[in-house]
């Protein structure tokens, strides 16, 4: 889901890190 993860590095910039920790978006980011 490459389009999603834009939309929360858009949206959620800040909160994509604190997501991403718990999705393991992180990591791939």
């Amino acid at each position: 889901m490459i389009h999603v993860k834009r939309i929360f590095e858009n949206h959620f910039a800040k909160e994509e890190r604190f997501l991403g920790q718990a999705l393991g978006l992180g990591n791939k980011k």
